[in-house]
């Protein structure tokens, strides 16, 4: 029934949205299509993992269905008409500057350093503990400042410098030595505690700009192919370059530092596969554990600290550099970290943790009725900033969607917005826009 349940909301919020926009690849299509095909495939229990109740199962349905309600009730007006395809002059001239380069190249020195003193530690550690340290105080990161610095500076310019050039790249066609540089840059941050999610938010990042990209030339009537091209080839490689590395920092991780082809592709097969659906399953199990073990109410619920702990987090951290702790607090997200930090159990041999869909955080901030009202409120706020794309089209607002439409994918396994590098992104590219908006205006007004 369940499996019924999930296909029907499927092509009814799908055809919808598409009803409502106008467009096939608007945001609600990302949505819908990631929670709920992975929602399916959650339902059969592959790899022998733990069943998840129905329950949970119908609070998952619930936040789709006020999510999608939110973001439709909004968004009914088709993409603006134009007579030609958009010239995507802000911030176009940024990504050729010297200026942008140079920021690369900077941001390439910062993680060469770290990732040579990462390496050296290495060799007197085992797997996990070379995991752990990139997210804790102490070997890698000596200083609250160099977390901060990390966390919060090189994080989000890594992440938002390798979306504009991809965005860049799909949408005018246009590359240069800074896409390089990303390019190398997202490796050398992979390899920093052997992090593979860079490459599969790269491979999202140009699922979603394509998807666009068509909805934007169809607007025109202008053949998706006869737009600014470039060679499939480039696609064909970043697309294989994105899962080679994801599946090499795999390897590593078992142990194998210099794996033949055949390895590579065995490991790829039984391992990572595996280790993929485990990822976007597992979430959901994790939130099961969550709901059955009442946890809330040893806790507390936080009434829209949770849905708000990027920003919570930013203002404690704050408080604790000016006053030396004595103003801090105790954030939403220590609070949830005292049960998403530690593994639980969630099959036969498999271990999980940090990952509990956005709902973890709705729901601890007061129960159903907040998962109904946060959902909502979170669907309205998309549709506000499509809406907002579909009338200033340019290369940073479509950047920013992109950027924006991911974390509402992402929403299945975990909330992004708690994390400060999320809202900051968000942050360098508006101001970006701002920048480039006033020196445009200028030079040509």
């Amino acid at each position: 029934m369940l499996y019924i349940l999930f296909i029907f909301t499927i092509l009814i919020v799908f055809f919808t949205g598409v009803f409502r926009t106008g467009n096939k690849f608007n945001p609600l299509t990302y949505y819908i299509f990631f929670w709920g095909i992975w929602s399916i495939v959650s339902m059969s229990n592959p790899f022998s993992l733990n069943e998840v109740s129905s329950r949970t199962y119908l609070i998952i349905w619930l936040h789709m269905i006020f999510t999608s309600l939110g973001f439709l009730i909004l968004n009914q007006g088709k993409m603006v008409k134009r007579s030609e395809i958009p010239k995507v002059v802000n911030g176009y001239d940024f990504l050729l500057s010297r200026e942008f380069m140079i920021i690369q190249f900077v941001v390439s020195v910062v993680l060469i350093y770290f990732y040579r003193k990462y390496n050296f530690l290495l060799g007197s550690m085992s797997i996990l503990d070379s995991r752990r340290i990139v997210y804790e105080q102490g070997l890698l990161f000596g200083s609250s400042f160099s977390t901060v610095f990390y966390n919060w500076i090189i994080i989000p310019i890594v992440k938002t410098s390798i979306l504009l050039l991809i965005s860049n790249l799909i949408l005018n066609g246009k590359k240069n030595l800074s896409l390089l540089i990303a390019v190398v840059n997202c490796m050398l941050f992979s390899l920093i505690g052997g992090g593979r999610f860079i490459y599969f938010e790269i491979i999202f990042f140009a699922i979603i700009s394509f998807g666009f990209k068509y909805d934007m030339y169809k607007s025109v009537k202008v053949n998706f192919s006869k737009g600014r091209r470039i060679p499939k080839i480039i696609y064909v490689v970043m697309l294989i370059f994105a899962v080679y590395f994801m599946n090499l920092n795999t390897v590593r991780r078992l142990g194998i530092n210099s794996p033949t082809i055949k390895d590579s592709y065995e490991i790829f097969k039984n391992v990572s596969l595996k280790q993929l659906v485990i990822y976007f399953t597992g979430p959901f199990r994790a939130l099961d554990v969550f709901l059955n073990s009442r946890v809330y109410e040893v806790t507390g619920y936080t009434f829209g600290r949770s849905f708000l702990s990027g920003f919570e987090e930013i203002l404690n951290t704050f408080f604790i550099f000016v006053s030396r702790n004595m103003f801090s607090f105790n954030t939403a997200n220590n609070i949830s970290s005292l049960f998403t930090t530690p593994e639980i159990v969630i099959g036969n041999n498999v271990t999980f943790n940090a990952f509990y869909t956005a709902l973890m955080n709705f729901y601890l901030d007061g129960g159903i009725a907040f998962v109904i009202v946060l959902s909502f409120v979170f669907g309205l706020f998309m549709a506000i900033m499509y809406k907002y794309y579909l009338h200033n089209v340019n290369i940073l607002s479509f950047s920013l969607l992109v950027f924006m439409v991911y974390q509402m994918v992402a929403t299945e396994f975990r909330w992004n917005y708690s994390a400060p590098w999320t809202l900051i992104s968000i942050a360098i590219i508006l101001l970006i826009s701002y920048r480039q908006k006033n020196i445009y205006q200028t030079k040509y007004f």
